[in-house]
């Protein structure tokens, strides 16, 4: 017999209206009082029994069916979109509510759910094959994976090497603590920060670990790993001293291109690591005018020579060292001569300008026009690429522009205490109106590529997720460069520093709000490149 509770002595109306009743007779107080006739009340003596049979004939021919329903397999990436309950997240993360309630912040950790076109790709190899809710660090790997092809362009080389690694390994440990750094901005709980920290701290250690080994050293894994773990830097970075720990990474990556020697170019995906490595210390060294390390230089001519030079991203990175070459010699004053100095930046120049003018389709763009959002569109209209990648590296070669036609500038401005110039009054002129004009048009073509990265596309504002966004990652260093220019009005820096704001904010990459920071200190671009460089 099951116990089911004393069952209460109250007429109907009263158990139906959840009143007290005192069982007056012939009719209650609450009865008389509302002016309703009194059901009555019921024998107790009634109540102490109560016909099971029926349920019990249920139950015993359930439990003797011959034909026991077989589970279906349920692929891991759609029974983490589609049969993961409320609870079950609820339980993986807490997310700090301030003020919304759970039902409200569960809803929204539903969309952190793995796309389900990466079925079958990375996904057995991050999620073990039961039915067990994922766990927290499964959630971010996979979380991570979803959205890599914003963070890594050789995205799709992540799922054959952590096939390759154990778990507990350290990219798939690096893999983690960024997925928990974004999951942590994009669910608001601040909570998953301190343990996207605490696997940044294991995965450097295991990184450390495999730099011990010749063999492990030498794999593409550690090396993916390290490029990984940069990206946290500018993640979760608040402090100019992030900017010198994404440097850090990145010289390590270097130091491991040099291990790897010349077999890693046998490889498609050795390669493309390599160029990975490549495009980031380019960047570090021309923001901060430092020589690129012997190590790249000497790698990449290898690398050119195994693959030629046919595509356009080998063809840009040459015109990149030698800009990198040409500012450091000016900075460190090997190079001193002005009219020297103008000749070699017109010959990096012309390479830029030609690569421009002979693009495939790959860097094609339409112009599309919107005055809605003033704040995120510049000046009324925005291009649209065939690839955000392909836009990218556009950015990267126009940035070059400018800096190259900045540095003939510098060189053709007559210093007040000069008593010979070094060029006459019309090549003054000339070469003023000439490089102003390239850093003007190089300066609106990138303007008008940054919307693309923003999640904006095809007239319509994307929401702000890190899906869209989280590629605007690599804007930070032409975003800034815009900034600083000689040409740069006040409307632009503006323009400028409200989507370096939307960086940080709408898209957790928060190095951007130390750059924002700086400029509102009105702080020039030399006198930031004293200072660690940024990506």
């Amino acid at each position: 017999m099951v116990y089911c509770g004393k069952p209460s002595t109250g007429c109907q109306s009263c158990r139906d209206k959840k009143t007290r009743c005192d069982r007056a007779t012939p009719s209650c107080s609450q009865c008389l009082r509302a002016d309703r006739k009194c059901p009555g009340y019921r024998n107790q003596l009634d109540l102490m029994f109560r016909n099971e049979s029926q349920a019990v004939i249920v139950k015993s021919k359930q439990q003797n069916s011959t034909s026991k329903p077989k589970l279906k397999k349920v692929p891991i990436a759609r029974y983490f979109a589609e049969v993961t309950p409320d609870e079950q997240l609820s339980s993986i993360i807490q997310p700090s509510t301030h003020g919304r309630s759970m039902q409200e912040m569960q809803m929204k950790l539903k969309r952190f759910a793995p796309d389900p076109a990466h079925v079958g790709t990375l996904f057995p190899h991050l999620v073990p094959a039961c039915h067990l809710p994922p766990s927290i660090e499964e959630c971010a790997r996979s979380y991570f994976h979803a959205n890599s092809s914003n963070w890594l362009r050789n995205f799709d080389l992540l799922a054959p090497l952590c096939a390759q690694t154990k778990t507990g390994n350290h990219l798939l440990t690096s893999m983690s603590a960024v997925g928990l750094a974004i999951l942590s901005h994009t669910a608001h709980a601040p909570e998953l920060l301190f343990q996207a920290r605490k696997h940044y701290g294991s995965a450097i250690h295991l990184t450390n670990e495999a730099l011990r080994s010749p063999t492990e050293a030498k794999k593409d894994s550690t090396l993916f790993a390290v490029l990984i773990l940069s990206i946290f830097e500018s993640i979760t970075g608040t402090t100019p001293k992030s900017f010198a720990d994404w440097e850090k990474h990145i010289n390590g990556a270097a130091a491991l291109i040099r291990i790897r020697g010349d077999k890693q170019f046998d490889t498609i995906s050795g390669r493309r690591i390599f160029f990975q490595v490549l495009s980031r210390m380019m960047l570090n060294c021309l923001q901060r005018a430092i020589p690129m390390p012997k190590v790249m230089t000497e790698s990449w001519l290898k690398a050119a020579h195994l693959m030629g030079r046919e595509e356009h991203a080998w063809e840009v990175s040459e015109s990149m060292i030698d800009l990198v070459n040409l500012r450091s010699k000016v900075r460190t004053g090997l190079l001193k001569d002005p009219r020297m100095i103008v000749e070699k930046a017109l010959e990096v120049d012309r390479g830029f300008a030609e690569m421009d003018a002979g693009l495939t389709k790959e860097f094609k763009y339409q112009i599309l026009y919107s005055n809605e959002n003033p704040e995120e569109v510049w000046n009324g209209y925005y291009h649209e690429y065939e690839t955000p990648w392909g836009a990218l590296d556009l950015i990267r070669l126009r940035c070059c522009r400018i800096l190259v036609n900045e540095l003939i500038m510098d060189q053709v401005s007559v210093p007040p205490t000069a008593k010979t110039p070094n060029f006459t009054d019309v090549e003054v002129k000339t070469y003023t109106c000439s490089t102003k004009e390239v850093m003007l048009l190089c300066q609106d073509e990138v303007l008008a590529s940054v919307p693309q990265h923003f999640a904006i596309s095809s007239g319509r504002q994307a929401s702000s997720s890190m899906e869209g966004g989280s590629r605007g990652y690599f804007m930070l260093w032409a975003l800034y460069l815009i900034a600083v220019t000689k040409i740069s009005t006040g409307l632009v820096r503006v323009w400028v520093t409200g989507r370096l704001r939307s960086l940080a904010d709408d898209f957790g990459v928060s190095q951007a709000m130390v750059l924002v920071e700086h400029l509102e200190l009105s702080k020039g671009y030399r006198e930031w490149d004293e200072k660690p460089s940024i990506p």
